[in-house]
This record gives structure tokens, sequence and C-alpha cells, in this order.
């Protein structure tokens, strides 16, 4: 008999995570930054899912900049600032690539398909994937693994409760749901990206491309505007289909389908607008749809609209959302009326641990657009910044799954609470949530210069409630102890500027991060004015650390000795004369 695996390796480690798309990633590093070791597989050549420069989907997440997500997503998005200030996206491969490969507990395999699973009872053991180019198959073996594929890959092959399409109203009571359930989905979309030349281009659409005239009903509606007049610019969305069929099994079909449309309106644009559009060329079109919906994992909770619009909290709340209800017509560019209808939503709103692990499979994790929520609540949780969230909340969970040896469904108040910590140690904002004081703390009088530095020990590190301890270079922070403490490290906050007021004279297009639109506007992105660029930070026992050229919200200074006080110097800031630094927090 033929052998058809010759090339078979085995690799183990303790959380292997399917999927690199922005979840997958902040998964993956978290874990990996609290020692745990990681294999991230990802079925394309570059990670980035949908933010990727295959697909070039915008970075959206809470509506309301002031909530912009922090963690590991504001890391990815200062590291660009700093390397790929134009946007560019060959340049933001590299960031996402840079981003995994500088963890030494990260294993990545890059155009690797996970194909099977095996599950003894209800846990699973090991996966198999195929890696095309170098004709290898992977067996992986690990202790919890996390579905962040988009597609739940690992629901068919491991038997995890799943669900797909349109619940009706009398699932859920969710106010705006359809009547009757359905399996109808969001659809995908190619989107192209447009550029001014120096001179006219034509441009003909192949036979096979569909053709369109001013008269064409969809290309009417106002959420299609396609005008290019007075700087206006689009990035595609719109451009959708496939929400009524098997947006997974049907995948081809709808890529096709995309095609002849992504030319079709290329071909109206240019010849049915050539007094406008005639310097207008292609300067890229995806090959690879974006995809909102497919399957969705069953959890020990789903989130339903309802939950969302009633702004509930929850004990295990362990991440936000804030981008509205982006409900879009399964009809998508077919449907002559809109192409998405939206509904406003609380900002932030809590999501709990118990959305992102299985129902049914004991050691299965899962984030993104595939967490546990009904259809209707999966229109504002499917964003990709919320997506960051979800994965660095999985990595951190899973984290202290495999340390403590317990599964998700038997997480105690205790380790709850200690996750919850950890997340917000990590800069991962919780509604409501202020770091619980390490015991090192107690009893620590702070001092110092500049205005209010006791709002750095309120363990609030967003400000969100007004508060900062506002410095300028040369103020210091200090911290003394009732006596000498072992202290491991000093958390600091900075203020990065969600606002983004401070790093482009185009504050509304650096909230995607990435450039999408067109025509392909360029603009500079720069480091927000308002962080700490040097700093140093001593005891009186001798130790000394010190920064310079700092480009990061949170940073983590490691003491690691015995100390009767710290101080924080503020040595040069990255332009403002005065900065907010929000939390300073021993540990």
């Amino acid at each position: 008999m033929i052998n058809k695996r010759l090339n078979i390796k085995e690799l183990k480690c303790q959380l292997c995570v399917i999927g690199g798309g922005i979840s997958g990633i902040c998964a993956a590093v978290a874990a990996a930054r609290e020692g745990i070791s990681v294999v991230l597989v990802h079925d394309r050549p570059v990670l980035g899912g949908n933010a990727s420069s295959e697909i070039r989907m915008s970075i959206g997440g809470a509506r309301d900049m002031r909530w912009r997500e922090g963690g590991l997503m504001e890391e990815i998005f200062l590291e660009n600032a700093a390397h790929n200030p134009y946007s560019r996206y060959p340049l933001w491969d590299i960031v996402l690539y840079d981003f995994i490969k500088r963890e030494p507990n990260i294993k990545l395999l890059l155009n690797c398909t996970c194909t099977d699973a095996e599950c003894s009872g209800d846990t699973v053991v090991s996966v198999d994937c195929w890696m095309m180019p170098s004709q290898t198959w992977y067996k992986i073996r690990a202790g919890h693994f996390a579905d962040c594929s988009g597609d739940s890959i690992l629901a068919p092959l491991t038997g995890a409760l799943y669900t797909s399409g349109r619940e009706g109203k009398a699932v859920f009571g969710e106010e705006n749901a359809v009547d009757s359930s359905d399996a109808y989905t969001m659809g995908n979309s190619i989107l192209m990206q447009l550029e001014h030349t120096e001179y006219p281009e034509s441009f003909t659409e192949p036979d096979w491309a569909e053709h369109f005239s001013a008269d064409s009903e969809p290309l009417k509606h106002w959420t299609r505007d396609h005008s290019f007049g007075d700087g206006f610019s689009t990035n595609f969305w719109w451009m959708e289909r496939g929400g009524t069929k098997d947006t997974i099994g049907d995948a081809d079909e709808i890529r096709d389908s995309l095609l002849s449309l992504a030319l079709g309106v290329y071909g109206h644009i240019k010849n049915d607008h050539a007094d406008k559009c005639s310097d207008l060329t292609i300067n890229w079109l995806g090959a690879l749809p974006g995809k909102r919906e497919s399957r969705r994992y069953r959890g020990a909770y789903t989130l339903t609209a309802s939950d969302i619009t009633a702004d509930r909290s929850y004990p295990d709340t362990i991440a936000y959302g804030g981008w509205p209800m982006d409900n879009h017509d399964p009809r998508g560019f077919d449907n002559d009326g809109p192409g998405n209808v939206c509904y406003q939503v609380p900002i932030p709103y809590s999501i709990p641990l118990r959305c992102l692990y299985s129902a049914n499979v004991a050691n299965l994790w899962f984030a993104g657009r595939n967490i546990s929520v009904s259809h209707e609540a999966l229109t504002s949780t499917r964003v990709s910044a919320t997506c960051a969230l979800l994965g660095q909340a999985v990595g951190e969970a899973a984290a202290f799954a495999l340390r403590e040896n317990v599964l998700p469904r038997d997480f105690t108040t205790d380790i709850v609470e200690n996750i919850k910590r950890t997340l917000m140690l990590r800069d991962a904002y919780i509604p409501g949530g202020h770091i619980a004081h390490a015991d090192v703390m107690n009893g620590a009088v702070i001092s110092g210069g500049g205005e209010n530095p006791e709002y750095a020990a309120h363990g609030d590190i967003r400000g969100a409630d007004g508060g900062a301890w506002k410095a300028s270079a040369g103020d210091a922070l200090t911290y003394t102890l009732p006596e000498k403490r072992y202290i491991h490290t000093l958390e600091i906050y900075f203020d990065s500027d969600f606002e983004r007021t401070t790093c482009t004279d185009r504050p509304w297009m650096g909230g995607s991060i990435m450039n999408v639109h067109s025509p392909v506007q360029t603009y500079r992105m720069s480091l927000p004015r308002t962080l700490a660029d040097s700093f140093e930070v001593t005891t009186p026992e001798g130790f000394k650390s010190s920064a310079a050229g700092n480009i990061y919200r949170h940073v983590s200074v490691k003491i690691e000795c015995e100390a009767s006080s710290v101080t924080f110097r503020l040595i040069k800031t990255t332009g403002e004369q005065t900065i907010n630094i929000y939390c300073a927090e021993l540990t």
C-alpha cells in the first residue's frame, strides 16, 4: 500500500491556536507571554485574517474612540505607527509577522490547514494539519485548543455544539430579529482599492463580468455611494454576496460571483462616471473574500442582542464591545434597499467569559466572529478590534486553566477574578474595572511632582473617571513602603491618545489603523505625542532601569528585588509638554 503521508511531524504544546487573524494573534501572544507553549496554525501565507493584506477589511471596534480597545490591539497599532507610518500593506504584514515571531514560546505554521481532530471522550487530544508548500502533515498534541479560525473548523471535527443562520424572534426575544429562524447569514465581500493616476486610463470589463449602468437599482442606494466627488472615498464593503448561500460550502461560487461584481462595478465607475473617474485605476483587487458570518459555537452562555441593549453586567465579564449592531441584508448587493441597517449599543457593553468556551467539549476555546452569540449580537461582536479583546481574554484564560490544571467549566470565582485582574494588568480594560492592588501596595505612601500624583495609585488604567497624574519632564512619582518588600514589577499605563488627535491630521482615518479607502489617500501616522519617550525607575537599594525611545502605552518594568521605595521619573515625552499617566501599579 502506498503511504500517502510520507512527511509527518509531531508537535506538542500546551495551547494550539487555529487561525492567525487578529483574535488568533492576540490569543497566541497573551498565552505565550504567560509562559505557555503555543503552536499557531494559519491557513494563509500572511497573518491578520480579514485585516490582512489579502482581504483589507478595516479594524473596527467601539465607535466612541474614547473607548478604543487597549491591550494587545493598541500595542499592534503603536508598533504599526512607529514602523509603518504610511500604512503600506507589505509592511503591515511584517508588523504582524514580527509580533508573533519574536515570541519565543510560539511556533508559527503558515500555509497550514487544520483537516482533522482526535478526541477522547469530551476532550480534544490532537489535530492534524496539512502544510501545502512543504507537503508536510503535522499532528499537534495540546492540552487546550483555541479555534480562532472564524469558520469554527474544530466544531464539525470535534462534535462541538454550534449553530448558523438567523434566530427568529421567539428564540431569544430579540426585538430586531427576523420573524422565523432561517439559514441566512451576512455575506462575503471582495474589496478593491483605486488610486488616481497622472493620465486618463480606459477599462473594458471582461465578458464574464457583470455590466451596470447608471440605472442599475442597487447602485442607486446611498449605502453604495461611489460618487468620488469632493474628496469622497469608500472601501467597497457593499460589494457583498453569499448570505443566501453557505458562506463556507459555497465559498468558491461566491468568490467568482464577487469578482464578476467587482470588475462590473469598476467598469461602471470608469465608463459611466468618466467625468470624475477617468484617471482612476485599480491599485489592488482582492482574490480572497472577507467573511462576516458562518458557524457560531455554543458556549456556556449565549450573548444576545437583548443582553447588549440592556447593558447587562456579568461576574465573568472579560471583554467589551461597542460597534453598532450592524446587520447586513443576506442578499447583499442584490438587495435594492440598504446594504446594512445599524442599531446603536451601549458603549462599552460587557461580554462574559462563558461565551468563549464550548458547552460540550471540555478543553475547547474560541475567539473572533465564531463566539457564542446570537446572529443579532454577532452583528456587533464580529469586528476585528473587539475580536482582539476576545482573543487576548482566551489566551489569558487558557493560560490559567493550564497552570491550575482546571477546565474552564470548573473555574471558581477566585480564578475568574485572577483572570480579570491579569487582563487589566496587561492593559485589556474591563468595563467598570480597576486593578485590585497587590499586597505589596498595602500601606504605601505616594508622593511626587506634577499634578494629582495620587491618581496614579487608583488602579484605573484608562482614566475613565477623569483621573490621571499629569506630569512633565523631570517630574517623579515615589511609592514609599512601610518596610522593605519584594517587588516583581512596576506596571505603568501612559496615554496613547485613543482619539488619535496627536497621531495624524486625519483622526478618522487613523481609526482603522490601515488605509482601506478608495481612492487611496496617502497620509502619515505618527506615534502619539502623549506618550513617555524616556523614563527611569530606581530604588534606594541600587536598582535602576531606564528606557528611551518608548513607543508603548503599557510598560512593565521588571524589578525583582526587595526595596523600601520605588521612584518613577519622567525624562522626556513624545511631544506634549505635559502628559497623562493613568496608573502606576506595583506587583
